[in-house]
């Protein structure tokens, strides 16, 4: 007898958020208050993949075939932005605040089993899965003049990508035969995160202006796999 189980899945994430001042061809001003634009992304991906195969014989003489495979990809490729750009003149009486965040969470858990019983036997199982983060995040202000007249300028970029994977195959061969079980993980975070000021007047009497980006990024991966033979 012959069992064959396949699984394939594949998800994807790719958005575009956006806030922004641009090219601006009048003054804007907050007269009581401040000015703020925030560019914020939340994005998650839970992908459960499982294939199963058994194959029996119970012939005089049984030859039992069995094999199962799983391939699983997910990507996170969001585009994030907040920015100030090509206007002459942004005034508020209070501060002013570019922001652009973004978290992105990829969870994968793949499972495969394969198993194969007879005079005869062979039984073999494979996982495979590969998740991708590769986000920009970016806020910044160029070609315009700024002016916070009661607070800070401050220009702000953070990004916290996580990936956790867990991959298992099992392969069980109950004859004379073999069983074989393999397992891949490749993870993968390769996003921007930035944060600028660039062609412009920025003015904050008697306070701050501030840049800065931060990425906090974290990877937890679990592969395992076993594979056995049993003759009785």
């Amino acid at each position: 007898s012959v069992s064959v189980a396949g699984t394939s899945a594949t998800n994807s994430i790719t958005n575009q958020v956006s806030a922004l001042i641009e090219n601006a061809a009048h003054p804007i001003e907050a007269v009581n208050g401040d000015i703020g634009l925030l560019a914020a992304e939340q994005a998650s991906i839970t992908s459960t993949a499982f294939a199963a195969a058994v194959s029996f014989s119970v012939a005089p003489v049984g030859v039992a075939l069995s094999g199962a495979g799983v391939e699983s990809t997910g990507i996170i490729a969001n585009s994030v932005r907040a920015y100030i750009s090509g206007s002459p003149s942004l005034t508020a009486s209070g501060a002013v605040s570019v922001v652009a965040k973004d978290t992105a969470l990829l969870d994968a858990e793949i499972d495969t089993v394969s198993v194969a019983a007879g005079l005869i036997g062979l039984a073999v199982g494979d996982s495979q899965t590969s998740n991708t983060i590769g986000d920009t995040v970016s806020a910044h202000i160029d070609g315009s003049s700024v002016t916070a007249s009661g607070g800070n300028i401050s220009v702000t970029s953070t990004s916290m990508p996580s990936i956790t994977t867990s991959t298992f195959v099992l392969a069980v061969s109950v004859a004379i035969g073999g069983a074989g079980a393999g397992a891949s993980s490749t993870t993968t975070i390769n996003g921007t995160t930035e944060a600028y000021l660039a062609g412009g007047s920025f003015t904050a009497p008697g306070n701050q202006v501030t840049v800065g980006a931060a990425s906090s990024a974290s990877v937890d991966p679990s592969t395992g796999g076993g594979s056995g033979g049993l003759v009785s």
